[in-house]
């Protein structure tokens, strides 16, 4: 691939686009990504910020219709397109074989015992459950799925789910099925509620699909079993990305409606410090050799 020649084009939910966004700029590459509704308008926004074509196909046409689009629109480029495929690209899951698992078994001093996680395309679920079992061959490897809709069960409901990011209605490439020991199904307000209790009790201002991985970790910890084992799971995506979409929407229009606050001006502006250059100057303070302003 060429930088100012080629152009990246690929299937997203939003965070792997956001990323191709960064290399396309940097390296000067263009960039397509097609993205399906309803995905949420700032992971748009974001990938639009870097330069990147963003390309959306409707709810009505799902995950096929977004895979026909991203065909025709390699077909049409030809030579002078290159797709990463993250659904597909071993690189994918070998990134976190190589880095993402020994980050883990390094952080947690070499104690990992369950690892707890939905897939997008699979690569970090797969890449680092085969490294950490390298590790610990007795690691248990669970799955996460919307209850909603889970293909390793069997159940490719077309209506789907509301976790964005997880969950697409078939089992990818990327997922490497014999290194999963259970499949648990979390439901859209489990993992919208988690999230919002992450945010109000813990501080951790996560996406969706980090609370599905955060709830469904917590039923494995509640287990008998489970006393005194470690447990890890992701939060993949911070709520800035999330603001359009039910886990936030109510707070974004309440936030976008709050009334200016009624100025006491009796108060003044006691314990600030207002300087100016001025003043800086007639005190005497000094500046660094060479200071200037321009």
């Amino acid at each position: 691939i060429k930088p100012g020649e080629t152009t990246i084009i690929d299937i997203t939910s939003g965070n792997a686009g956001i990323a191709w966004g960064m290399v396309a700029a940097v390296r000067g590459y263009k960039a397509i990504q097609v993205i399906p509704e309803p995905y949420s308008v700032e992971r748009r926004a974001l990938m639009m910020a870097m330069g990147v074509e963003v390309i959306v196909t409707s709810k009505e046409s799902g995950i096929p219709g977004c895979i026909s689009k991203y065909n025709e629109i390699l077909s049409k480029y030809g030579g002078r397109g290159w797709s990463p495929n993250q659904l597909g690209y071993p690189v994918n899951h070998t990134a976190h074989y190589q880095r993402t698992g020994p980050e883990i078994w390094e952080q947690t001093g070499g104690k990992v015992d369950v690892v707890v996680a939905a897939y997008g395309t699979g690569g970090t679920i797969s890449g680092v459950t085969k490294y950490l079992r390298e590790m610990n061959p007795d690691l248990v490897c669970i799955v996460v799925e919307p209850m909603e809709q889970s293909p390793l069960n069997g159940d490719n409901d077309p209506a789907g789910h509301g976790i964005q990011g997880i969950g697409p209605p078939f089992v990818p490439e990327n997922v490497d099925v014999s290194l999963i020991d259970e499949v648990i199904r979390c439901t859209t307000d489990d993992a919208i509620k988690t999230a919002h209790d992450l945010a109000r009790l813990d501080g951790i201002a996560c996406g969706i699909s980090s609370g599905s991985n955060v709830w469904a970790a917590c039923q494995v910890a509640k287990r008998p079993e489970m006393a005194g084992k470690r447990v890890v799971t992701f939060l993949p995506s911070a709520a800035e990305r999330y603001f359009s979409t039910p886990l936030y929407k109510d707070l974004m229009e309440a936030a976008q409606n709050i009334k200016f606050a009624e100025i006491d001006k009796k108060y003044g502006q006691e314990g600030f410090n207002m300087r100016n250059l001025e003043s800086i100057r007639e005190s005497g303070t000094a500046f660094r050799p060479n200071f200037h302003v321009t």
